[in-house]
């Protein structure tokens, strides 16, 4: 007890108070002053119940036989228990022999209720729930009964009577009797020193100004006594801290559950209770998760319909914006609410809630598109491009794009143009490389009109501050000028170019770099551009690999671009020293090396074999791995004989023939050079042809063509494996119901009749192949 803190003792008020959902209003935060000096009190006595001695006649007076007695709970600290006997330490030990059992809270429960019942399917199983007014019926004897069977149920059900909190809580760590004592002090225990369920709601609700807020208290209160009837009332201490953690976790789980996959059914009525809340924290978790109970049960948006339009009127403009985004996720109060309210949040003085107006039509025509045209909202989001909040006007453009798609996206017009030009300053660097972006669906029709733009648009070419602000300027440039004026696009490259590179040095930021490397990737064709990168292959080999992969591979696939016969030994150095090696870089930069040597194969293809040789002899596994699984994509097409007899024999000493997952490159490698190693490769086949059937369908395809062609070249050494895989293609595979192998079966007939016509045209068609 001496480690326990201050600080942990005033968690444990301040939940029992309420918190995590229960309170409500920021005003009544001032409702724990009082219990943060019942919490000092209670600590300050709790220090000195620290008597050696042990009086066992009084262990189940407790707080009845005064306030401070040090013979009363001598023991708290070993077994967190207001009784010292024998008999409770022979209970305890029956509960599995956990020291700190708690009661009701100790075994995991299924989900339910307001956050913790006991796991209702649907509306009509929950007792809670009342589906006209999203709250329980106050006073029925129905209701009572069903929740006194339910708890029935759970006793039979959970013989030891717990439950258990799905995540640790403070109040795990706290004495019971400090929170026994938090609880006398506060007044909310009965004559009999056990905590009374219309005290316990009178001191929590004392203060409470919001009605719904009120009535949730209330109604969790009773739940939760409700819940500890089943629980050991002999021991007070633990029964008050049961019933802490039962307050605790009602709240919690309202909280939690907005994120946690499952049924959240049973959350119906506390949210649309809480709906109404003057606490934006409290309405802002109700808000987020009501679309997401609505979409499990739509109706449940009628129960909510009246307190959203309320907040869609409200003056506060973030209980504005949440009620409208809220109502147009809601698709069954769209068609009755979604125009007036969107037409009045597009009015609003607040470009806040014109914003959330804007991208709330997004919402809309996501789930009922014919109301975009219906309802006028098109025409609205065209005159919202004039909007002085430049966030509104790019929001405006984007979702216009979005719901005309069908059109061709949104139409700019020459004065839509002249004004979006006009207005480039009033942006900021995300919403301009938006503009930019829309800009380039209108083009000029006069000359003089198209030099205007290009002077408008000329200051931001080298805009040094965003990368997406010169890319898409740049894009803009090159898109009025490659018509009638191709001659500028040196121009543009030239005073850009320094630009980029800055963009893409370490110390720029992802975002920047992103925005470059997608850019030079749709440049690849494109040899003005990728000249200007030949003499700094650096600012393309990945160093943030491990926090941003993404960029990294981005990065290595313009490798192969900018690779030029001065560089791509340094290239390849890089890339196989390093990142070849690099288990998350590993299969791009292979594939890197396969496309350099495929784009320049008289300058760098031997170079690119010898790297993946190398690879191989490395006895590095994900290196081989990554090197058998591409190298179907190396071209080794004019290579010397010995270059691809040594590779076929480093693939052959890889490949282990005994498992069903054999690397494709294996028949590919056979089909095309295997009398190369013919003092191996039948052996090889014989054993493909051996373990057929185990192979997918993609390998049973190229081993037959490995087959065939070996045939044709070894005819003397292949024939009977030949044979033996034909037979399995036209007969025993016969056998297999499966669709997947008829094309196989019609190829191997097909070539079978061939055979028997002309071996030459069989030759000839492979060849073509």
């Amino acid at each position: 007890m001496a480690n326990l803190t201050l600080s942990t003792v005033l968690v444990v008020v301040i939940l029992i108070s309420a918190s995590y959902g229960l309170k409500c209003r920021s005003q009544d935060e001032k409702n724990n002053d009082k219990f943060t000096e019942v919490a000092k009190t209670c600590l300050s006595n709790m220090s000195s119940w620290d008597s050696p001695t042990v009086n066992n006649n009084n262990n189940n007076k407790d707080y009845n036989s005064g306030r401070y007695n040090e013979n009363r709970h001598l023991n708290n600290r070993d077994s967190y228990d207001g009784n010292a006997d024998n008999n409770h330490e022979s209970t305890r030990n029956t509960n599995g022999g956990n020291d700190n059992d708690y009661g009701m809270w100790r075994k995991q429960q299924t989900s339910g209720g307001y956050g913790f019942g006991y796991g209702y399917p649907d509306s009509q199983r929950n007792p809670y729930y009342n589906p006209r007014s999203g709250i329980r019926s106050r006073g029925s004897q129905d209701r009572n009964s069903q929740r006194k069977n339910s708890n029935n149920s759970a006793k039979n059900n959970n013989t030891n009577s717990t439950l258990e909190l799905h995540e640790s809580s403070p109040l795990e760590q706290v004495e019971p009797c400090i929170i026994h004592c938090i609880f006398q002090e506060m007044r909310m225990l009965d004559d009999s020193a056990e905590p009374d369920e219309s005290m316990v709601i009178k001191v929590m609700t004392k203060k409470i100004r919001d009605p719904e807020v009120r009535d949730f208290i209330e109604e969790s209160v009773e739940d939760c006594f409700e819940l500890l009837e089943m629980d050991n009332k002999r021991n007070k201490c633990e029964y008050s801290k049961n019933l802490a953690l039962c307050l605790e976790e009602k709240g919690r789980r309202l909280v939690e559950t907005v994120n946690t996959p499952g049924d959240i059914t049973y959350l119906i009525g506390p949210v649309v209770k809480l709906l109404p809340c003057h606490n934006i924290s409290v309405k802002k978790t109700a808000y987020s998760v009501l679309p997401r109970i609505c979409s499990l049960h739509p109706d449940a948006s009628f129960l909510a319909a009246n307190t959203i339009l309320q907040d869609c009127r409200d003056p506060n403009p973030a209980v504005k914006c949440l009620a409208v985004s809220t109502l147009c996720s809601l698709p069954p109060l769209l068609q009755e609410h979604a125009g007036h309210a969107l037409n009045a949040a597009l009015k609003d003085g607040n470009p806040r809630v014109r914003q959330t107006a804007v991208m709330g039509c997004s919402k809309v025509f996501k789930h009922v598109q014919h109301l975009m045209f219906e309802q006028g909202f098109v025409d609205r989001l065209y005159e919202s491009i004039r909007d002085s909040d430049p966030v509104v006007v790019t929001s405006s453009l984007l979702v216009l794009d979005t719901v005309l798609a069908s059109e061709g996206g949104v139409v700019v017009s020459r004065n839509m143009a002249a004004y979006l030009l006009q207005r480039l300053e009033d942006f900021p660097d995300p919403q301009l490389a938006t503009v930019l972006e829309v800009l380039s669906k209108y083009k000029p029709q006069e000359e003089e009109e198209l030099f205007k733009e290009l002077s408008m648009l000329d200051p931001f070419l080298v805009h040094s501050s965003s990368a997406a602000v010169v890319v898409n300027c740049v894009k803009l440039f090159l898109k009025l000028t490659e018509e009638k004026h191709p001659h500028l696009k040196t121009e543009i490259i030239q005073r850009v170019v320094t630009v980029l590179k800055q963009f893409l040095s370490s110390g720029s930021s992802r975002e920047s770099a992103n925005h470059v490397l997608d850019f030079v990737l749709l440049l690849t064709e494109d040899i003005d551009w990728l000249v200007q990168f030949y003499d700094s292959p650096h600012l393309f080999y990945p160093q943030k690999y491990n926090t941003d992969l993404e960029l990294a591979l981005k990065k290595l696939r313009v490798l192969p671009y900018i690779c030029t016969e001065s560089n791509f030994k340094e290239i390849l150095h890089t890339l196989e020293e390093k990142y070849c090696r690099i288990p998350k870089t590993c299969t791009d930069s292979i594939a890197c090396v396969c496309l350099i040597s495929t784009r320049m194969p008289h300058f760098a293809g031997s170079e690119c074999l010898n790297v993946l040789i190398a690879l191989l002899d490395s006895g590095d596994h994900i290196a081989c791995d990554g090197v058998l699984n591409r190298l179907q994509d190396f071209n080794l097409v004019g290579f010397k004989d010995d270059e691809i007899r040594t590779l076929i024999r480093k693939v052959l000493m890889k490949i282990d023939l005994s498992i069903k997952d054999v690397p494709y490159i294996l028949p590919i490698l056979l089909g095309e050079f295997g009398e190369l190693v013919d003092e191996q490769s039948p052996y090889v086949l014989e054993s493909l042809a051996r373990n057929f059937e185990l192979y997918d369908d993609g390998m049973q395809s190229l081993t037959f063509t490995a087959a065939l062609k070996m045939f044709l070249k070894m005819p003397a050494k292949c024939q009977h494996i030949f044979g033996e895989i034909m037979e399995k293609c036209l007969h025993d595979m016969m056998r297999n119901d499966s669709e997947k192998m008829l094309a196989l079966q019609q190829r191997a007939l097909k070539y079978y009749q061939l055979l028997k016509v002309d071996v030459h045209l069989v030759r000839k068609m492979l060849i073509a192949q």
